[in-house]
């Protein structure tokens, strides 16, 4: 955040959008983050993922990198129930279609990971910050 803070313009705006904590404790949740990364690593994948942040915690955060906290949007209803449906169902409907052309491991670390992901109490934010018409030197 502070380096978009640092090289935007006056005045532009920073949008961007992040999974959220809805809700578990940050330990449950870092527990099964870490249950997926094991997963990843059982197929040779490095770790790529953090642990979410609740959607609150970013305004103090836009605020330390030196932006002005606008919008913060939870729009995990528009989105992540229906990703994981979508995924269930074309797994369900064309997991032989995806072994062939992707081989089994992609499909085996979903089937894995999604019972894991689905327990989180994972959501989707939308975030939208101005940086100052005046950036402190």
């Amino acid at each position: 955040l502070r380096q978009a803070a640092r090289v935007l313009t006056p005045g532009s705006r920073l949008v961007l959008t992040d999974l959220l904590n809805r809700g578990a404790e940050r330990a449950a949740m870092a527990q099964a983050m870490e249950k997926t990364e094991e997963n990843a690593a059982l197929f040779g994948l490095p770790p790529t993922s953090h642990v979410p942040i609740r959607l609150a915690d970013y305004e103090p955060l836009l605020e330390q990198a030196g932006l002005i906290p606008g919008e913060l949007l939870d729009i995990s209803e528009h989105t992540v129930a229906a990703t994981y449906a979508a995924i269930r169902r074309r797994l369900t409907d064309n997991r032989q279609q995806f072994v062939e052309k992707r081989g089994s491991w992609p499909v085996e670390l979903y089937e894995l990971n999604l019972p894991v992901v689905e327990s989180m109490d994972m959501g989707y934010g939308l975030i939208v910050a101005t940086v100052p018409e005046q950036k402190e030197a």
